[in-house]
């Protein structure tokens, strides 16, 4: 059971993933000014979700270990950085957080990261769609060079966005 469940995770990672990169060559991309406050609202299919960054850990290696076993070790000069993320939709239809929204971290080294496939307590990808007026919360991992960590931003988009809305990494 515990195979199939992260066979479905990690098919899922790899399409947020591929679907996430939006510039080609993996150079750093640009967007619209950072907003403040730490959330964004963006545009979905069947309505709109506001998208809200918490503390961040960008120190998690011991929390990413210690969650499953299945999990590896990061590459020398890279760490895993948690981000808590809350999603509130409002619109017709259901929403689900992981599949619609593509959250990003584009780095203090300039490069952009997309999440990882790590499992972790209360994960992003393991969370339930919701409709109009809900709200889901969950982690999302990023595996990112330690020099990438001194600042940035992370880029939320969907399918219905032209450029990525930033959040400053706090």
């Amino acid at each position: 059971m515990l195979a199939l469940m992260l066979g479905i995770i990690g098919g899922v990672a790899g399409l947020v993933i591929y679907s996430g990169s939006r510039s080609s060559g993996g150079e750093a991309t640009t967007s619209q000014q950072p907003e403040p406050g730490g959330s964004v609202e963006v545009p979905t299919e069947n309505g709109t979700a506001t998208v809200s960054i918490g503390e961040i850990d960008w120190d998690a290696n011991e929390e990413v270990a210690a969650a499953s076993g299945a999990n590896d070790a990061p590459p020398e000069g890279h760490v895993y950085v948690i981000v808590p993320v809350t999603m509130t939709y409002a619109g017709s239809g259901e929403f689900t957080g992981w599949f619609d929204i593509t959250v990003t971290f584009v780095g203090a080294d300039g490069q952009e990261y997309s999440s990882d496939s790590a499992l972790v307590d209360d994960d992003l990808y393991l969370q339930p769609s919701i409709t109009d007026g809900g709200t889901t919360s969950g982690n999302l991992v990023f595996l990112v060079a330690v020099e990438a960590t001194e600042g940035g931003e992370f880029h939320v988009s969907t399918w219905e966005t032209d450029e990525p809305r930033s959040i400053p990494a706090a």
